[in-house]
């Protein structure tokens, strides 16, 4: 098939597609554009570099400021002091309304504070709730 105006051939995959499948101008199609992406995305200096930009965005602290929490505490939440599982990571908690960093967590104990409103008072009469109302051996009496 030759090249047409509604056809053009992807420089990357050599295989001739409609239009639709380029963004614009664009030489390539779009789904060689989404693989590119995402092979550079597994870089793992590519990574670094983008949870770097996420956390300065989103916390104001650097990838260096998350490790040296990380090591201070040990790779540990700093509720349930379990480690991380595998494949994920402690998360960075911070105060909703000042934005400051409180240190990191494991996602369930993130998840729960947040559910609970960051209030304090909600989260003691949640954990004064359970003890009253569970036979779990995990909590003392």
């Amino acid at each position: 098939m030759t090249d047409s105006p509604w056809v053009r051939t992807c420089v990357t995959c050599g295989i001739p597609q409609p239009l639709g499948r380029y963004r614009g101008a664009a030489t390539s199609c779009k789904e060689c554009v989404r693989l590119a992406a995402r092979r550079r995305r597994a870089l793992p200096r590519v990574r670094r570099e983008a949870r770097d930009r996420q956390y300065r965005r989103l916390y104001g602290i650097t990838i260096e400021d998350y490790e040296r929490m990380g090591r201070r505490q040990r790779w540990r939440c700093l509720i349930c002091q379990e480690r991380a599982p595998a494949g994920s990571r402690l998360v960075v908690d911070h105060n909703h309304d000042t934005g400051v960093v409180r240190g990191l967590l494991c996602s369930r104990c993130n998840t729960g504070i947040g559910l609970l409103g960051e209030d304090p008072a909600r989260i003691i009469a949640a954990a004064m709730y359970l003890m009253n109302h569970s036979n779990h051996s995990r909590h003392s009496p």
